[in-house]
């Protein structure tokens, strides 16, 4: 799933306006070319699958955000939606700050 929408944006990054991982499996080439394109990743201290550890592959990403949760393992959770959403609504107003 995850590793699949950072391949497209990777792609083609100017068709994604903003993009929204949990726990994805992507290489660091893949990371690297989603860096135009304002990313959330949302992973789990106890993914078994695809471990925390594995964030270091998006250092560098200057319009990236990070949200970690203690407990979920390899999936997605209620909780995520809150915080999908209220991210989605400060990538809005920065976007309305930068069209002023």
């Amino acid at each position: 799933g995850g590793g699949a929408a950072a391949r497209l944006a990777a792609a083609h990054p100017e068709a994604v306006s903003r993009l929204v991982l949990i726990s994805p499996d992507v290489e660091a080439s893949v990371a690297r070319r989603c860096f135009p394109v304002p990313t959330l990743l949302i992973w789990a201290k106890d993914d078994y699958v695809n471990p925390i550890f594995w964030l270091r592959r998006w250092h560098g990403h200057p319009n990236l955000s990070i949200r970690t949760t203690e407990r979920g393992g390899h999936r997605v959770l209620p909780e995520h939606t809150e915080i999908i959403s209220t991210w989605l609504q400060e990538q809005d107003a920065l976007d309305a700050a930068a069209r002023r």
